[in-house]
């Protein structure tokens, strides 16, 4: 788990209508500016504090707890079923279908915004 997958997993959690927040590693996990955080449960699936799970699993698909379900498409985007995209831009940041972007700004710390 880092910083920056918390991140990108809270924002497809908030669905299409996002806001700008930040996510910095605290004790034990990962703590948001809009209250959500996140700590390990296992091996490989995060714990939200509003009490979704994200589980990866074996085959690296993932799995939402509150039934939100992922494919990627022919052009790169991982759609999602409540209406978010998002893809990868490099290894330090993620852009989504609403026009928000999640990058890192410093060792452990994300800042999630429109661009």
């Amino acid at each position: 788990m880092n910083v920056l997958e918390v991140a990108v997993f809270a924002m497809v959690v908030l669905g299409p209508h996002q806001q700008p927040f930040a996510c910095a590693v605290s004790i034990g996990g990962v703590r948001c500016s809009h209250g959500i955080a996140a700590f390990r449960d296992g091996a490989n699936d995060i714990l939200m504090s509003d009490g979704v799970k994200v589980a990866k699993s074996p085959k690296g698909e993932l799995l939402f707890s509150n039934g939100i379900q992922a494919h990627m498409d022919s052009l790169g985007w991982v759609q999602f079923s409540n209406g978010v995209a998002v893809r990868r831009e490099g290894t330090e940041r993620f852009r989504f279908s609403t026009g928000m972007v999640c990058r890192y700004t410093a060792v452990g710390q994300v800042n999630c915004a429109r661009e």
